[in-house]
């Protein structure tokens, strides 16, 4: 798995950050971009999670649109800052 988003001409549509393994290792607020199977790309702040860093809360930069997300869902997060 990547550590670096790749470079492409439209960093819009890219995560940009290192590819977090540990969502543990997330402050709450702390900035993510997400990419989910299926979704476009979302850049989101950490609310609240778990200790262990199994389940987070993420609310959507833009639209405060909030989302729970497991550590078993089918995405990607990327640390970045806001």
């Amino acid at each position: 798995m990547p550590t670096h988003a790749p470079e492409h001409a439209d960093s819009k549509l890219l995560p940009t950050g290192r590819v977090v393994r540990d969502w543990a290792d997330l402050a709450v607020d702390s900035w993510v971009d997400v990419v989910a199977e299926s979704e476009p790309l979302t850049h989101a702040r950490v609310d609240a999670k778990t200790e262990d860093g199994s389940i987070l809360w993420l609310v959507e930069a833009g639209t405060g649109r909030r989302t729970l997300r497991l550590k078993t869902d089918p995405l990607v997060l990327y640390r970045t800052s806001h």
